[in-house]
C-alpha cells in the first residue's frame, strides 16, 4: 500500500498535483548553546504549474510592452496629482561672450555679459538678462522683450550655441528671434569692457577715466571731447 501510495504522489506532482515545498528554513546548530530559534514565517508557494503559467503571462506582458505602458500611465497620474515629483529636467549652460541675434531683418551683435547684463553696441539700452532653466529672457528696454530656448548645438564642454525663441507673449510668424554664440570674452575684454580705471601720468594727479562697451573712452576730468578705444590683444589704443 505505502508503494501504491507513492508512486501515486509521484504522479500527480508530474501535473496533476504540486510537489510537496521544501521547509522554508532549515536548523543546522543551536545558537550560543540556547535553544534552536524558531523557523522563520514563509508564505507557501503556489503550484509549480500555476507558477510557470504565471511566469509565462508576466513574459508576454513584457513582450507586448503592456507593462511599460501601464507604468508610465500610472507615473503621469501620480505626477498630475502632486503625489509624485516630476523629472527635472538639466539647466542649459548659457555662455558669457558674443552672439549673434537674427530677426526677419537680418542679424545684429550682442553681448551677454556676465551679472546679467545684456548689450548691443548697435541698440545701446539699459538691458539685461536672466537664465530660468533653459529659457534666456531678456528685457532689451525701449527695444522689447524676448524668450529663447537652448535648442541643439554645442559651444564645446556641452555649451548650448544655438538659442530661439520670439517676442516675448507673441506667436506671430514674424516675430521669432534667434541667438547664435559666436565666441567667448577674452580676458583682455573682460577686464577692459565697461570698467572704470585710475590713469597716472608723470608729475600729476591720478585722474578717473573709464572704457564704456560702446567704445566710448570717457574722462569727467578732461570733457568736451570725444574719445575712443580699441583693444588689439592686450594693447589698448586711445583716440
Amino acid at each position: 500500500m505505502l508503494a501504491a501510495e507513492l508512486k501515486r504522489h509521484d504522479a500527480l506532482a508530474g501535473g496533476e498535483a504540486p510537489a510537496p515545498s521544501p521547509p522554508a528554513t532549515q536548523f543546522l546548530r543551536p545558537v550560543s548553546g540556547d535553544l534552536p530559534p524558531a523557523p522563520a514565517a514563509s508564505l507557501p508557494l503556489p503550484p509549480s504549474h500555476m507558477l510557470a503559467a504565471e511566469l509565462q503571462r508576466h513574459d508576454a506582458l513584457v513582450a507586448s510592452g503592456t507593462m511599460l505602458a501601464a507604468a508610465l500611465k500610472r507615473h503621469d497620474e501620480l505626477v498630475a496629482s502632486g503625489a509624485a515629483p516630476a523629472p527635472s529636467l538639466p539647466t542649459a549652460t548659457i555662455p558669457t561672450g558674443h552672439y549673434h541675434f537674427g530677426w526677419r531683418g537680418g542679424t545684429i551683435a550682442v553681448e551677454l555679459r556676465a551679472g546679467g547684463v545684456f548689450w548691443c553696441r548697435k541698440f545701446p539700452a539699459a538691458a539685461s538678462y536672466a537664465v530660468e532653466g533653459d529659457t534666456v529672457k531678456i528685457d532689451w528696454g525701449r527695444f522689447g522683450r524676448y524668450e529663447l530656448n537652448a535648442k541643439s548645438g554645442d559651444a564645446g564642454a556641452g555649451v548650448t550655441a544655438v538659442l530661439m525663441g520670439s517676442v516675448a507673449g507673441s506667436d506671430a510668424t514674424d516675430d521669432w528671434r534667434t541667438a547664435s554664440f559666436v565666441r567667448p570674452f577674452t580676458p583682455q575684454e573682460e577686464l577692459l569692457s565697461g570698467s572704470a580705471w585710475e590713469l597716472h601720468h608723470e608729475g600729476g594727479t591720478p585722474f578717473r577715466v573709464e572704457f564704456h562697451a560702446s567704445g566710448d573712452f570717457h574722462c569727467k576730468a578732461y570733457p568736451g571731447l570725444r574719445h575712443t578705444w580699441t583693444l588689439d590683444g592686450d594693447r589698448v589704443a586711445v583716440d
